[in-house]
């Protein structure tokens, strides 16, 4: 994640936060809270879909595997 994504500001980088104020410190953390979040919530459906992509792929395979496990018909 980049400072730009986490939601750091250059500006308070340049600042230093011990020369920050309260409120100034406080906006800086919920922004980045913000974007720590956003991020969560995306990796978080990223993980369901990988999730889902294998549960398909483990169904075909057992499937699959009945079908060779039963052998030709005939």
């Amino acid at each position: 994640m980049t400072r730009r994504e986490s939601g750091y500001s250059e500006h308070s980088e340049a600042l230093g936060l011990e020369q920050m104020s309260r409120e100034e410190r406080r906006a800086l953390l919920e922004q980045r809270r913000s974007a720590v979040a956003h991020q969560l919530r995306r990796l978080a459906i990223e993980l369901t879909d990988l999730d889902r992509q294998l549960d398909d792929i483990e169904q075909s395979e057992g499937r699959g595997n009945a079908i060779r496990a039963a052998g030709p018909r005939g």
